[in-house]
């Protein structure tokens, strides 16, 4: 199992790094994400939070008295600014379907959903864990680390139910980078393996589909386009439409392998 933790350094920097230690010495320095700690040299940011994110199976997010009351310079709370990186690594976990663990520390209260953002309100209905510091903070920890394991047994055990799933995933070369962004990394998360090999074929691979898989077909769109212009059959079968709301659209697609 690989957790992420992500906190606020003007906030909780000490107790996450005690936490993420602990967590360490249960689940392996490796298996455990904090920040500067466990990039690399040179490592580009933006990049490397994103990718770590995505593949985590659980998002510690740390929360402190001054987790949503911090500011910038000009007096506006952090939190509220769209480049703000604690709310990007939540927001991305939250999108993902990446389970989020609210853990409360200093005797500090869950936000109201009404003080969160709108794309982190979700947060507020996580059921949160408390860590205390002082002599409170092994047990604490011990209990969190306990919810954990837990969970990374039912992530393995979703992942053995679904290892013999197969989705081959026809698109054009064109688009195989949003394809590969959006769909594959969404099914492989839940351990779904998706074929996305470069293929000019397109049409032979929807035709062939729909005479000998019929049922086994689910549109994805991408962009404008009229369904007509590749078969009579497409627009009476599923579609999921991406255009609008991406993580409705990722739920969604989920759902149609029983994952949703």
């Amino acid at each position: 199992m690989k957790v992420f933790i992500s906190y606020r350094r003007s906030d909780s920097v000490d107790i996450a790094g005690r936490l993420a230690d602990r967590l360490a010495d249960k689940l392996g320095l490796s298996n455990v994400f904090l920040d500067a700690a466990s990039l690399a040299g040179g490592a580009s940011w933006p990049q490397a939070i994103n990718e770590e994110v995505e593949q985590c199976d659980v998002m510690l997010a740390v929360i402190g008295p001054n987790w949503s009351k911090a500011a910038d310079d000009h007096g506006r709370r952090r939190i509220d600014h769209p480049d703000d990186w604690v709310r990007r690594e939540i927001e991305t976990a939250l999108q993902k379907n990446i389970p989020v663990i609210p853990v409360l520390v200093s005797d500090t209260s869950m936000p109201a959903a009404a003080a969160l953002p709108e794309s982190l309100r979700d947060l507020a209905n996580k059921q949160a864990a408390q860590i205390r510091s002082g002599p409170d903070f092994h047990s604490d920890s011990d209990r969190l680390i306990e919810a954990l394991m837990r969970l990374g047994s039912k992530v393995e055990l979703e992942a053995k139910v679904l290892e013999e799933v197969r989705v081959f995933v026809s698109h054009s070369t064109l688009d195989r980078k949003w394809v590969e962004a959006e769909v594959v990394k969404t099914l492989n998360r839940k351990g779904i393996h998706a074929n996305s090999a470069k293929s000019d074929w397109v049409h032979d691979e929807v035709y062939w589909a729909i005479f000998n898989r019929p049922s086994k077909i689910v549109t994805v769109i991408m962009d404008e386009c009229n369904l007509w212009d590749f078969h009579i059959r497409i627009p009476r079968l599923q579609h999921i439409d991406f255009r609008r709301k991406l993580d409705e659209a990722r739920k969604t697609l989920l759902r149609v392998f029983g994952r949703g």
